[in-house]
């Protein structure tokens, strides 16, 4: 309207405010970015913290048992996992959305394999002499109004 008015101290003022507008909205598209980095590489740092603690977990409980019972876990793997959201339009600064099934595409989830192994004619009686099983575990959040909870996912033995 400012530049069809002919006027061009409103055709001036009204590209100043369009500018404006146009850093203001790279700097939220940047601060929006960065959020999201920075979520992916927290969720990153918990899965490496999850694997740390099973294998410290691990070593604690090998020490703990018997010498006719030897239980490992080894294999560990985790997915990598990002924050699962997406742009509403793809331009400048839009607006972040929840993916369909989010829960599941941003758990945080990890897998393991654990050996459980006796030695001796004792245990033959009342265990397997040697067993393996794979199992997998995750969590997520839940969105619950305004916030997230955060949710275990159902575990599952493979």
């Amino acid at each position: 309207m400012a530049i069809a008015s002919d006027n061009p101290g409103m055709a001036a003022e009204a590209q100043a405010r369009i500018l404006q507008i146009q850093m203001q909205q790279r700097t939220l598209d940047l601060e929006q970015k960065a959020l999201i980095y920075r979520a992916d590489i927290s969720m990153t740092f918990g899965i490496q913290k999850v694997l740390s603690q099973l294998k410290s977990q691990n070593q604690n409980l090998q020490s703990r048992l018997p010498d006719f019972f030897n239980y490992r876990i080894h294999h560990l793997q985790s997915n990598p996992t990002f924050l699962a959201v997406k742009p509403d339009i793809p331009e400048l600064a839009p607006v972040y959305e929840l993916k369909q099934h989010f829960e599941d595409s941003q758990a945080l989830s990890v897998s393991w394999i654990s050996d459980f192994q006796t030695s001796g004619s004792r245990s033959a009686i009342w265990i397997l002499q040697k067993h393996q099983k794979k199992d997998y575990c995750s969590a997520s959040l839940k969105e619950s109004g305004v916030t997230f909870l955060p949710v275990l996912m159902q575990a599952k033995s493979l």
